[in-house]
């Protein structure tokens, strides 16, 4: 049996997420001075705009969270602005394990007993060379304690956020983006530690995030899924909610699931790592996995929704292999925010025009409809019936003779500049799926620090290709007659207007993006 006591100190980082609670805040502040953390990460979101009151809230909580007067390393991350749930924590989270390669993460409404440090520390260290133990759990719901049978640990599928911990390189390897997030789910579903119905009712989490849902914990939960992993799960309930209230989030007048009864946990015995079934259950009920109620009414939206969209989608194929049978296809990329969609609509167009134009306009119209297609990743290609593609997918020399190819691309700085106005009328999901066409990683909130839209990589891979026609967005007027013998039709391009200028950022990575400013001089030079 093994035993922790419960005075000896703790040695391990807390990262404490704050907003605009000054009651639970100085609850769980408390809990925390109590185990006396040697360092303590503090993150903050700034005041929604809208909200007089809550300026003077927001700096309250900052006040009493950053009152440490014990021996300790205290780290800050106020938002001057507010980001909203997803953005705020899933980057403090990020930052915390910047610099700690393991920690104990509580939100300001998450209460934790006293052993749930200890609890955390030691299975910090138990599992930290078990790559299969993504997760930590400090709430169990109040499991009956049968389930866990002799032993004080457990092990499930399902990571729940209510004060828990884990590692940096867990971390690390979750998969933020929510489209990078739907593909890979597509591929292991199958696998996920979940009840059938409550496979179908974790991928409909998906749907929400692709839909806007502000929140970050549904993709680290189905990153784990994904990677067949397991959290740790006490046989004491550890964490107690205090979040219900006018000011919640997620966990408004819940009480019967979040003000639960705290037990403590001295003994850490555990079976062999694998899913406790019946446990497993529990948490699939206490976190909405469970019931046929809910199953049916997503069940069949989803069905009302695809019965439509398929039928079309089908109608589309046929009259798109009828019309298009054995036609090469043109694949116009770029960088993104580069001209590629004003290329595309002169191309398709032209297209029109040269190949269609016996047919009265009212046909040249749906025709043009059906001639145009997305084109994700440029291995997808035998897939589609359309002669025009657009793409910001990355080259693939093995599909070099599947079409024509033209790349256009332009400034970096100006094409970050102009995703980030995107966002402004779109909302922050747009730029997720944006950096998922182009083939990169990163945040939206990372769009002047890091080459997120993967500028370079874009550059180097269409370039290298022998038979892609290169063109930066300036020249592109110059370049009509070589794009006609290129085509095999004329293309029409629309008369040149002057492009709106876009605001610099306040801050941005100068290094960087005189360094991507150098290559894209570069290429246009070697190819003008």
């Amino acid at each position: 049996m093994t035993t922790h006591s419960s005075t000896s100190p703790l040695n391990t980082a807390v990262l404490f997420l704050v907003f605009n609670r000054p009651d639970v805040t100085a609850q769980v502040f408390a809990a925390i001075r109590q185990a006396k953390p040697p360092r303590l990460y503090l993150a903050a979101d700034g005041p929604r705009e809208g909200r007089p009151d809550e300026a003077e809230r927001v700096a309250k909580v900052r006040e009493i969270a950053t009152s440490v007067d014990w021996l300790c390393d205290v780290k800050t991350l106020f938002r001057e602005k507010n980001l909203g749930c997803k953005y705020a924590v899933s980057s403090a989270i990020t930052w915390f394990f910047e610099q700690e390669e393991k920690g104990i993460i509580l939100e300001d409404d998450c209460l934790p007993h006293s052993d749930f440090f200890r609890y955390c520390e030691f299975c910090l260290a138990e599992f930290k060379e078990n790559s299969q133990i993504w997760h930590i759990n400090g709430n169990n719901f109040a499991a009956d304690r049968t389930f866990y049978g002799e032993n004080d640990i457990a092990f499930v599928g399902l990571a729940q956020p209510w004060g828990w911990a884990t590692w940096a390189d867990r971390w690390r390897k979750s998969q933020k983006n929510v489209f990078y997030l739907a593909k890979n789910s597509e591929q292991n579903i199958g696998k996920w530690n979940l009840s059938p119905i409550a496979r179908f009712l974790k991928r409909s989490h998906i749907d929400s995030l692709i839909s806007g849902l502000d929140t970050w914990d549904y993709q680290w939960q189905i990153s784990i899924l994904n990677a067949s992993g397991f959290a740790v799960s006490p046989a004491s309930n550890l964490i107690s909610n205090l979040g219900d209230g006018v000011d919640a989030t997620h966990t408004r007048f819940d009480t019967k699931r979040t003000h639960l009864p705290l037990a403590p946990l001295l003994h850490f015995d555990y079976p062999e790592v694998g899913i406790n079934a019946n446990l497993n259950g529990w948490y699939e009920k206490k976190m909405g996995l469970r019931g046929w109620n809910v199953l049916l009414k997503i069940l069949g939206r989803r069905i009302w929704s695809l019965s439509g969209i398929t039928l079309k989608c089908i109608l589309r194929r046929l009259m798109q292999k009828a019309i298009f049978r054995g036609v090469q296809p043109i694949v116009i990329a770029s960088t993104g925010r580069s001209g590629s969609t004003l290329l595309t609509d002169a191309v398709t167009e032209s297209y029109i025009s040269a190949r269609f134009n016996f047919l009265p306009s009212f046909a040249r119209i749906y025709v043009r409809r059906l001639s145009m297609d997305y084109l994700h990743r440029i291995s997808d290609i035998d897939e589609m019936n359309a002669p025009i593609l657009k793409t910001h997918g990355l080259f693939q020399e093995a599909y070099s003779q599947k079409a024509k190819y033209i790349f256009i691309f332009g400034d970096p700085l100006e094409s970050a500049c102009s995703v980030a106005l995107m966002s402004d009328k779109y909302g922050t999901i747009w730029i997720e799926e944006h950096i998922f066409n182009l083939a990169g990683e990163g945040s939206p909130l990372d769009i002047f620090q890091k080459d997120i839209l993967n500028y370079e990589a874009q550059l180097k891979s269409w370039c290298e290709g022998q038979v892609v026609f290169v063109v930066h967005f300036d020249d592109l007027w110059t370049k009509n007659e070589e794009l006609n013998k290129f085509l095999g039709f004329y293309l029409h391009l629309p008369e040149r207007s002057a492009r709106a200028e876009k605001p610099l950022p306040i801050r941005y990575n100068k290094m960087l993006f005189d360094d991507l400013k150098q290559l894209e001089l570069e290429v246009r030079t070697k190819v003008k």
